[in-house]
């Protein structure tokens, strides 16, 4: 039989082997895998799709909502980020009653929900994503038929099949034969000058074909210098990506990210949108690239 010392000796091993009185248990949690979770939610977007197509073609009497959205990012730390670029497709399914996605905050809460797969997806179109906090950046929202009409075919798309491709601020100034530090109008003078002297119908029926070219060529290169040194004042006051379109574009919206305790490892997210089903999709590397390395080149001397 133990003595009473010896018993008072063999509790005071148990609490030091236990961490002490009061002492909590270390739980660890599985870590976040992001890669993995945009794999997902591009699995679950083409579901979306796929559900909202049968329920078109088999006349059902459930009405079948799909809507589609473009998830614009930027960052005040990150010269490539400097003004909006887009990232993702937002995809968002409903069999119920259509609503507005904006006034009823389900837009709000499907970007907070996917905020860190939206991040992954902008690592996937670009590294100079990996150095951008998190928390410093902004998110915007608009349908993908609004981006369409305003920036894939009137800036993206029309650079893509310009040959002469994307020009560095430093180039544009020496085409355009201007300084940093010029005004607005010197820029709007200097240019309708060079337009003039090398528009293309100038050399209709005159000239040889070589000359016709030359005259043809600096006539674009002039006018792809003005839009980069036009479009860096235009994002001085504000935001060159939100000009675009003008006032008939009036579907970029911003939106808040909140922080959203749902699960997020399990088979699905737990989520009230409203009877909405919520997921991105990555949008071309090449047309983040694009933005980003537009943006740099802008905020370059």
């Amino acid at each position: 039989m133990l003595s009473l010392s010896a018993v008072k000796a063999k509790k005071k091993t148990k609490v030091a082997a236990s961490g002490g009185f009061g002492s909590k248990k270390v739980v660890k949690t599985a870590s976040f895998d992001a890669p993995a979770a945009l794999l997902k939610s591009e699995k679950l977007y083409e579901e979306l799709e796929k559900c909202a197509f049968r329920e078109v073609v088999s006349d059902s009497e459930t009405e079948s909502i799909f809507r589609e959205y473009v998830i614009t990012a930027r960052s005040a730390s990150c010269p490539a980020l400097s003004d909006w670029v887009p990232i993702c497709l937002l995809g968002l399914h409903t069999s119920t009653t259509a609503t507005d996605l904006f006034e009823s905050g389900i837009i709000s809460d499907a970007v907070s929900t996917y905020c860190r797969e939206i991040v992954q997806a902008g690592v996937v179109g670009s590294k100079a994503f990996r150095e951008v906090g998190t928390n410093s950046i902004e998110y915007a929202v608009e349908s993908q038929s609004s981006f369409t009409d305003f920036v894939y075919d009137k800036v993206y798309n029309v650079k893509k099949q310009d040959n002469g491709g994307t020009m560095k601020r430093s180039d544009a100034l020496k085409v355009l034969g201007l300084e940093d530090g010029f005004e607005k109008a010197k820029l709007k003078t200097v240019y309708r000058k060079l337009t003039m002297k090398y528009h293309p119908d100038r050399f209709v029926g005159e000239g040889t074909e070589e000359e016709s070219k030359a005259a043809s060529d600096k006539f674009d290169e002039a006018k792809r210098a003005y839009e980069l040194l036009d479009g860096a004042i235009v994002e001085e006051g504000g935001s060159w990506y939100e000009s675009l379109g003008g006032k008939e574009r009036n579907e970029f919206k911003t939106v808040s990210v909140q922080k959203i305790g749902v699960k997020r490892l399990g088979e699905e997210m737990k989520l009230d949108l409203g009877g909405w089903r919520a997921a991105v999709r990555c949008l071309d590397s090449e047309i983040i690239g694009f933005f980003m390395s537009r943006n740099g080149n802008r905020s370059a001397a």
